[in-house]
């Protein structure tokens, strides 16, 4: 399991190491794992019904991650609204169940060990990819627990106007996958955005600019948006970003214009993954600072 704090009250709850088998779970842990649950529900009953007007900035639960998992970086979401997530720098793979903080299962790459500077997981179809910051991905069915699966490499071919790249997701319903650039090249770069099309038979690209005054006129203290994830806001269709470097959260329509532009809620040292649930939940993964990583759960989007 995980440890877990759980907001407004802060409560810390030790309950041992991380597990990956339902299996193994005590009668007790079985217990603590259905008051977690039905904690989690009472709070997000309250956080939405309106009587508190900051209730959207106030995590339902956070959870502290193990140590395995203290360069947590991406998140993706299956169709089934089943969470994933992965370290930096080797190809494993971990399911977690953000409802109940504990990690479900932990599967790898290869008949070897898988090295790349991963920092993005993305789900397509019934596939899951993990993106390298230089946009290389590594694409693999999902596995079983404690489980090596085959995997295979692809590239796509895009101009240079980006350094590195930290977030992606796919769209189903264009057949895209939207890359978010954390570092981009000249003094003026602010953020871009990459949609590469994967349909079948097409090729080629399109690329949002946003500039750094852009970014600069709304938040004077950042010199520009690392995006660190990308997510799609499942009940509106915009984008969703986080920038680790900034602290920063963006909300954007596809077209390119920005709707909201504010810095995340105190508690996230280094936000590096983002994920919105069909029922609304705001997920955000923190690398491990000051203290250990964490994946915290948002009533919904922020506002």
């Amino acid at each position: 399991m995980t440890r877990l704090l759980i907001a407004p009250a802060l409560l810390l709850l030790v309950l041992g190491s991380a597990a990956c088998d339902r299996s193994a779970f005590s009668d007790d842990a079985r217990a603590e794992l259905s008051a977690r649950s039905r904690d989690l529900t009472e709070r997000l009953t309250a956080a939405r019904s309106g009587r508190d007007s900051t209730a959207w900035d106030k995590p339902v639960a956070k959870w502290e991650l193990p140590s395995m998992l203290s360069e947590a970086s991406g998140l993706a979401l299956t169709s089934d609204d089943r969470l994933f997530t992965h370290g930096d720098e080797t190809g494993d793979v971990y399911e977690l169940d953000y409802r109940r903080g504990v990690v479900v299962k932990r599967f790898q790459l290869g008949p070897e060990p898988v090295t790349d500077d991963f920092e993005a997981i993305v789900v397509r179809d019934s596939m899951l990819m993990l993106m390298t910051a230089k946009g290389r991905f590594y694409e693999f069915r999902e596995g079983d627990n404690a489980e090596r699966v085959p995997y295979r490499t692809w590239d796509v071919q895009l101009d240079d106007a980006c350094r590195d790249f930290e977030g992606a997701y796919y769209d189903s319903t264009t057949s895209e996958m939207v890359m978010a650039c954390k570092v981009a090249r000249g003094k003026n770069a602010g953020l871009l955005i990459y949609r590469v099309s994967l349909a079948d038979g097409a090729s080629g690209y399109s690329r949002i600019d946003i500039p750094a005054d852009t970014i600069r006129a709304r938040m004077p203290d950042w010199k520009e948006f690392s995006a660190s994830d990308i997510t799609l806001r499942r009940d509106n269709g915009n984008w969703l970003l986080v920038a680790g470097p900034e602290n920063g959260y963006l909300e954007m329509v596809p077209d390119g214009r920005v709707v909201r532009m504010r810095s995340l809620p105190r508690g996230h040292p280094q936000a590096e993954g983002l994920a919105m649930t069909r029922d609304g939940l705001l997920l955000v993964a923190d690398e491990a600072a000051r203290s250990r990583a964490t994946l915290t759960v948002y009533p919904g989007p922020l506002r």
